[in-house]
């Protein structure tokens, strides 16, 4: 995949979560918040990984980071809820 193709790697990378190919997936979600920094979905598939393994700051941080650049995307506050709910 180019990496400059913003919906082709966000919708392999989401393709990838979705076969259980975490490690593969996140690989390019870190790809893909370098290459596409405005995308919020990026990070927000990012940070559902990073919670599937019990990397719940680094989630956190992706899911501020998603709210800021989409505020209206309810599915990332519900998740950044559910991230906080995780935290010690």
């Amino acid at each position: 995949i180019d990496g400059k193709d913003r919906a082709a790697a966000l919708g392999t990378g989401f393709c990838l979560m979705e076969m259980g190919q975490d490690a593969d997936a996140l690989e390019l979600f870190d790809e893909a918040v370098k290459d596409f920094p405005d995308a919020a979905e990026a990070f927000c598939n990012r940070a559902i990984l990073f919670s599937r393994t019990g990397r719940h700051a680094e989630a956190e941080a992706d899911l501020r980071r998603a709210a800021a650049l989409a505020p209206g995307e309810p599915q990332t506050w519900n998740n950044l809820g559910e991230v906080l709910g995780k935290q010690d």
